[in-house]
């Protein structure tokens, strides 16, 4: 998992904890075009186990920036959670065949076969 947080180039600055989410929401509400912070908000309520404000944040934050990584990276990982297989991997699929960090593809590569199965 720290894999995936240290290749998503939105994520940089390391994983978002649940602690940060009045924060992040915060930042959400003054500036809702800021993708970055939708995907880290996404993360953390991933990581809370707030799964369909996950999905809802990152699908916003993806449908503004399709190519982002750390959109696709994580609304992937939060259709698994939700049991969406298909739908995480025609995301993985997606970003794979549009380019994008090599990085990012590497860590959705190592996605493929768990969503595959």
């Amino acid at each position: 998992m720290l894999l995936l947080f240290a290749c998503a180039p939105a994520l940089q600055s390391g994983a978002p904890t649940a602690a940060e989410i009045p924060q992040l929401e915060t930042r959400v509400r003054s500036d809702s075009t800021s993708v970055q912070a939708l995907v880290r908000l996404g993360a953390a309520y991933r990581q809370a186990g707030r799964l369909a404000e996950a999905r809802a944040t990152l699908e916003r934050a993806n449908r503004l920036a399709p190519g982002d990584g750390g959109a696709a990276l994580y609304l992937g990982l939060t259709y698994e959670d939700l049991g969406e297989l298909a739908a995480a991997r025609g995301l993985y699929e997606g970003y794979l065949a549009s380019g994008g960090s090599d990085e990012v593809k590497a860590a959705l590569r190592r996605r493929m076969p768990v969503v595959e199965r």
